[in-house]
């Protein structure tokens, strides 16, 4: 884009700056001459101040009463985002400028940085206007010919009083000491502690101790940069290549002006400063995000912590509830309906004479039958039982001494239970460094207390512009029937309003608004928000939010549902222009016209409908649901959310209908069915049942075994089978949870097979069976699966030995390898004895030769006979088993190693939780 000579155009040089806000901390003050009723009227609050900067990326207006080019017109600029000024041709269709250059040779960044009045002596007044968002032909039509609202809107500035007095206000002449109090233009930049969007942070926000610190103070702990969290941050570019360049500006200007003195005017930017304050808001929370995203290894562990104690918690519960079921299950009979009309009929006849004794009887039974399902113990059912009635005086003594014991052991079954929980969780706990997570804690809610604190603070200022006329007037300038306008509308609403129902003010501030249910008051931005502050659509909402205000609470309930609906639809059928304007929103904010007049924050809150959450809060308290219906006001919001989401009309009362009819009972049921659950059976009880049946099963099977074996090798293969059969069970339960792999059930598998029929050979050779040809297939059979076995074992062992040692498992890993080199040889000792049985001269000296190696001597001991005899390979497994009871579980290394451990491994967090689900796993 060119400049078209107007760098060099002559003319009353004016540079139109706008008012901001600035946090306390920035030593800059607004002068007295920019002093405006206006604007500064608004309280700030926080030590927060009004400032001047060059304009921000927009539009600037202009309207002649008389000028160059005649009466009563238009004159636009483009502003630039460095704050240049661009004229365009038309003022109703005025080009987007983000960052424009200039053919010319001759050019002159410093002169597009203000505009000239061409022939200030016959020019007329002026109104001038800052508008981030371009202005439609009704908006411009309007402040052309209503004076009233161009006054309220746009400042007033005579030339030709100027050039007489040099006064004006709010306004100066533009030296070199006034362009510096524009802070753009001041020497020492404020770019530092007031960073724009384009400026990265490259200190971090949060620091950590090292990994075995355990922090005895604030001081050596986690921490956070408070002067980060108090510092704020421009939501506008700082403009570039302004900085000390004042004297050349105001030289310049000065040229341009010839004998006349150049102005400085302060414009207003209600929306802008409204932005502003609510971006500082932001900023409080962002650096809690911030330091959230730094942390993230910190409160990932300690939310898993948290789950792990209940999953302890619950693991430890169900323990206790099978204990009860057991303890309580061998009184169920006692207490059954049939057992007790027994004893009632025999008492009826026993003590027909004796009324007294029936009634205790009668009383006795009502109360075993109130015990049934509460786990109560035998003893004290048979207690009450067994005692004599007819010695009514200390029968009922006995009574009551046992119910009284009952009593007392139901009331300490809670707290029985709770100790219970925090003492299966110590052996977790005391692996963890609780110095670690209470200083972490202690400085997370620092921050969220600090941190909401400065948002409550902050806030406060912004609810003052949001109450305040300048913004109501400033977004009339988006108050015309043009979709584009809407969208600007509900764009800069969406950004000053986001988040403020957090505070309370904020709160009060939004239910105020939703409560008047009107789109009357230019004030209420919620409902101007729903109409998009368009005309015809505040108009088509208006009838709709009267039928809600005239009976608000009226409830509707399936009986009345249909003549309601009808009624709403009625009004709400009309409403063709917000139709229309809902169902191409979402297209029109993908235009460039859109993007181009909205900066980035604008663009990600109105597209992530960040508005419906702000309001959605507060609407959710005003909606009343009950189990027969809802209230009017719910259901006019349902109606009008649904609109605003696009919904055809057709489906709107099609779902509006079916909800009202269906919802109330499907309320009414899940209600009924919160009352009614008192527990579920969880996924680990599921587990701990499949492994009970398992053991049950084994046992049966285990008793079928132990008459067969009379010689002294079928007893020692009934030992191994034993440990090889658990330990087969085991795996294939494990398999089934996808815990360990196929070969380890297949290696178990093979050695239960190689003990069985090393069982039964001996039998069969000795004549049980009687069958020495089938006793040989059999032994053949044995050897092969005992090297099969061997050999899977060994690498398994092996494999186990390595990951035990990467778990920290140093005793189990030891074993392990251990194993394996008795799997080593155990595969050479079977490999002998399958050669012996081919009888060949050449298999038989190969056996002789293995069975030589292995019982030779070393250092006088045969340790290789020893490594495969039954004792030793009972011993490791007798090992093994009292080392898995001791040894720290896969879930206790996981709290040892995590960032709170007591040993921190410095894992990333996808690591760590990859670890802990294999670890919680394993214990459930």
């Amino acid at each position: 884009m060119a400049c078209d000579g107007l760098c060099d155009a002559k003319g009353l040089a004016i540079m139109p700056v706008r008012y901001a806000v600035i946090p306390g901390y920035l030593d800059a003050t607004l002068p007295a001459w920019a002093q405006d009723g206006n604007t500064t009227a608004v309280a700030l609050e926080n030590d927060e101040k009004y400032a001047l900067r060059v304009l921000r990326q927009g539009y600037m207006y202009i309207f002649y009463e008389k000028g160059a080019c005649g009466e009563r017109y238009w004159e636009c600029y483009s502003v630039a985002e460095d704050g240049s000024l661009w004229r365009q041709f038309s003022a109703a269709r005025p080009l987007s400028v983000q960052k424009p250059q200039c053919s010319a040779a001759h050019h002159n960044p410093i002169n597009v940085a203000f505009l000239t009045i061409a022939s200030p002596q016959t020019c007329g007044n002026i109104w001038l206007a800052f508008s981030q968002y371009p202005w439609e032909t009704e908006t411009l039509d309007r402040y052309r010919d209503d004076a009233k609202a161009r006054d309220a809107r746009m400042l007033r500035f005579s030339p030709q009083s100027w050039l007489t007095s040099q006064r004006t206000s709010p306004g100066t002449i533009a030296t070199t000491d006034a362009l510096e109090s524009v802070l753009d233009y001041q020497q020492g930049p404020h770019t530092g502690r007031l960073p724009g969007p384009y400026q990265q942070q490259s200190t971090p926000f949060s620091t950590a101790p090292a990994l075995k610190v355990e922090p005895k103070g604030e001081t050596d702990g986690w921490e956070y940069n408070a002067g980060m969290l108090n510092d704020c941050t421009t939501l506008y570019a700082w403009s570039r290549g302004r900085e000390c360049r004042a004297q050349l500006t105001a030289l310049q200007m000065q040229a341009r002006s010839g004998e006349d003195a150049p102005v400085l005017l302060p414009l207003w930017d209600a929306i802008g400063i409204t932005h502003e304050l609510n971006g500082w808001c932001q900023d409080a929370l962002g650096r809690r995000a911030e330091f959230e995203q730094e942390r993230d290894l910190e409160l990932q562990t300690l939310s898993s912590l948290d789950g792990l104690r209940e999953v302890i918690g619950k693991r430890d519960e169900a323990r206790i509830e099978r204990y009860l079921d057991v303890r309580g299950r061998s009184g169920e009979p006692f207490l059954s309906e049939d057992t007790l009309s027994a004893r009632m009929a025999a008492a009826e006849q026993r003590y027909a004479d004796h009324p007294d004794v029936l009634a205790q009887v009668r009383q006795d039974n009502a109360l075993l039958a109130s015990w049934r399902g509460k786990h109560v113990e035998l003893v004290h059912i048979q207690g009450i039982i067994f005692s004599n009635p007819r010695q009514l005086a200390s029968h009922r003594r006995r009574v009551e001494q046992i119910k009284a014991e009952v009593a007392a052991e139901e009331a300490r079954r809670p707290q029985s239970r709770r100790d219970s929980e925090v003492t299966a969780w110590k052996h977790y706990e005391k692996r963890l460094s609780l110095p670690r997570i209470d200083n972490f804690k202690a400085c997370y809610e620092k921050l969220k207390r600090e941190s909401d604190d400065l948002f409550a603070i902050r806030t406060r200022s912004l609810l003052n512009w949001l109450s305040a006329p300048q913004l109501s007037i400033t977004l009339d300038d988006l108050h015309c029937t043009s979709k584009r306008a809407g969208l600007f509308y509900q764009s800069a609403v969406t950004a000053a309003i986001t988040g403020i129902e957090r505070c309370e003010g904020g709160a009060t501030l939004l239910d105020s608004w939703l409560g008047e249910f009107s789109t009357c008051n230019r004030h209420n931005l919620a409902w101007r928000h729903i109409a998009a502050n368009n005309p015809l659509m505040l108009a088509e909402l208006e009838p709709l939010l009267a039928m809600v205000k005239a009976e608000p609470e009226e409830m509707i309930t399936p009986a009345n549902a249909d003549p309601v609906v009808a009624r709403l639809m009625a009004t709400a059928g009309v409403m063709n222009k917000t139709l229309e304007y809902y169902g191409l929103a979402e297209a029109n904010k993908n235009q460039s016209h859109w993007n181009n007049n909205t900066h980035g924050l604008e663009q990600r809150l109105s597209r992530a409908d960040a508005v419906t959450i702000t309001l959605g809060d507060r609407i959710t308290k005003m909606s009343r649901l009950t189990a027969v219906g809802e209230s009017m006001t719910t259901t006019s919001f349902r109606l009008i959310f649904m609109i605003r989401a696009g919904i055809p009309m057709e489906w709107v009362e099609r779902t509006l209908t079916a909800n009202l009819h269906e919802s109330p009972a499907t309320r009414a049921l899940l209600l009924e069915a919160f009352r009614r659950s008192n527990e579920f059976m969880s996924p680990e009880a599921e587990v701990l049942a499949r492994r009970q049946s398992m053991r049950k099963n084994l046992s049966n099977y285990l008793e079928t075994e132990e008459g067969r074996g009379k010689m002294r090798e079928a007893r020692i293969g009934a030992m191994l089978l034993v440990f090889n059969a658990i330990e087969l069970v085991w795996l294939i339960n494990e398999c089934r949870e996808d815990r360990k792999p196929l070969t380890s059930v297949l290696a178990s598998g093979l050695m239960v097979a190689t003990q069985t029929m090393t069982m039964i050979a001996p039998a069969m050779e000795q004549g049980v069976i009687n069958s020495q040809r089938a006793a040989g297939a059999l032994k053949i059979l044995g050897a092969k699966a005992g090297m099969a076995a061997s050999g899977l074992s060994m690498f398994l062992s092996l494999d186990s030995a390595f990951t035990e040692g990467e778990k920290g498992h140093n005793g189990m890993s030891t074993l392990n390898a251990l194993r394996g080199g008795t799997d080593v040889i155990s595969f050479i000792k079977y490999s002998g004895d399958l050669l012996k049985l081919f009888k060949y001269e050449s298999t038989e000296k190969i056996s002789n030769g293995i069975r030589f190696f292995l019982t030779k001597k070393f250092f006088g001991v045969r340790v290789l006979t020893i490594m495969i005899s039954w004792q030793f390979q009972v011993g490791i497994l007798l090992l093994q088993g009292v080392i898995a009871i001791v040894q720290d579980d896969d879930l206790q290394i996981w709290c040892n190693n995590c960032v709170f451990g007591l040993s921190p491994a410095g894992k990333s967090w996808r690591k760590q939780q990859e670890l802990l689900e294999q670890a919680v796993k394993d214990i459930t």
